[in-house]
């Protein structure tokens, strides 16, 4: 009797050592996965918190590589213009003398002042398996997969100059080492530029590469401009708004008349693209830069259109300048 009232007071016992014993490791246990819990919440607050910073800093980057960029494309789209205007035999010789850059328009070739160091930084940084702001790497990915773009054509320009046109001149001017090292225009120099084929043969290559350095330009800093605009969202700061340009197609569209050739002509847009109109021809205009364009001819010459802000407009073929005085009607 008694043995089996200890029994059951052992079994008991035990039974209730059992269950607490369970709740105790049960609660060691919920404790460490708390605590688990609490410092991976705080380890991904502070990795979020420093890519945050990240993003600040590139979007920084990308503002300035953005003004950089459009620093480029105009310098890019001027060079452009001297090149057409050389092409169609607009520009006379005695211009080269005012000018240097007409000269030696062949011989330009620029650095990249896209900048990565802060890009790189956070690319290198967010090395998690779920990336912070997925949607934002992969943009920000694509937009300076461009600027690998940009320098491929940089050096290929430089190339051009060092292996092409500098070796042509050399050849070609007896005093090309002269304008070289001074920088002075001289009669020499002209003559050739002004009456070679080969120089326009060379200049319409170097104008190829210019073009498409001038696109890998235009790619970056339209993409830059989206990206950046998404972060401006993010993070609450000041997006760029290119709005505060006018939209010059829409300012100069309008009917014209030229007294001199008692003429009219009308400029229309169309899907943001600037066309003149003259009798029954419709010709597209492409732009230099906001206020000149050029348009091809069946005869393969090509009139430069320059816009002025009196509501007037010149028509350049080599030697012919015509003037178009707008109708307010």
């Amino acid at each position: 009797m008694i043995l089996n009232k200890l029994k059951f007071i052992f079994n008991k016992s035990l039974k209730n050592y059992f269950f607490y014993a369970l709740g105790e490791i049960f609660l060691i246990v919920a404790g460490i996965l708390i605590a688990m819990k609490v410092d991976n919440y705080n380890s991904t607050k502070k990795y979020e918190k420093v890519m945050d910073n990240n993003f600040i800093k590139v979007a920084h980057e990308l503002k300035n590589n953005i003004d950089n960029a459009k620093i480029s494309i105009d310098l890019l789209q001027n060079t452009d213009s001297i090149i057409r205007l050389i092409m169609s035999d607009t520009i006379k010789s005695t211009e080269y003398y005012k000018n240097k850059d007409f000269a030696s328009i062949s011989m330009q070739y620029m650095f990249s002042t896209i900048g990565i160091y802060d890009y790189e930084n956070l690319i290198n940084f967010n090395v998690s398996d779920n990336q912070y702001h997925s949607e934002l790497i992969s943009e920000l990915r694509l937009s300076y997969g461009r600027r690998d773009f940009i320098m491929e054509n940089e050096n290929i320009i430089k190339n051009f100059v060092k292996e092409k046109s500098i070796p042509f001149f050399a050849e070609n001017v007896q005093s090309f080492d002269e304008y070289l090292y001074t920088e002075r225009i001289n009669d020499d120099m002209i003559n050739f530029i002004s009456e070679s084929k080969d120089y326009k043969m060379l200049l319409s290559q170097y104008a190829q590469n210019n073009y498409i350095l001038l696109l890998s330009y235009q790619m970056f800093y339209e993409d830059g401009l989206k990206i950046y605009n998404k972060l401006a969202q993010v993070y609450h700061f000041e997006p760029i708004n290119t709005s505060t340009h006018p939209n010059i197609e829409t300012k100069i569209k309008g009917k014209y008349v030229s007294q001199n050739l008692q003429d009219t002509a009308n400029l229309i847009v169309e899907n943001d693209t600037l066309y003149v109109l003259n009798r029954k021809n419709k010709k597209k205009l492409i732009r230099l830069n906001d206020y000149q364009y050029y348009y091809k001819l069946n005869d393969g010459m090509y009139p430069f259109m320059t816009f002025n802000p009196d509501s007037t407009f010149n028509v350049q073929i080599k030697f012919i300048d015509m003037l178009f005085t707008k109708i307010h009607e």
